[in-house]
């Protein structure tokens, strides 16, 4: 019965080492990601590096914003067919202000 005992807790811990490993791996392989989005610099200069929160967050915000602006401008010249002819034509300004002429 103990012989068991000792077989499983090796095993056990076999297995939490190699868990320890893969995630002590899986974190560091993150961390050199995270790094080199950060700083893209040929050299790897600190003072080049960029805040994490700003590449995850501000860059694809500033790309998405950017898109809907040029959405609703190419949308606002294609709206420009379907006024009618009336809209083109020019105003008598003078027909507003009578007490003028």
């Amino acid at each position: 019965m103990a012989i068991q005992k000792r077989r499983k807790a090796l095993e056990d811990s076999d297995l939490s080492n190699e868990k320890a490993k893969w995630k002590g791996r899986l974190v560091s392989e993150f961390r050199a990601l995270t790094m080199k989005i950060r700083n893209n610099s040929p050299e790897n200069d600190p003072n080049l590096d960029i805040s994490l929160f700003f590449v995850l967050v501000g860059v694809p915000g500033v790309t998405v914003y950017t898109l809907f602006r040029a959405y609703i401008l190419v949308e606002d010249i294609i709206a420009f067919r379907a006024l009618p002819a009336d809209a083109y034509s020019t105003v008598d300004w003078w027909a507003f202000a009578p007490h003028i002429g």
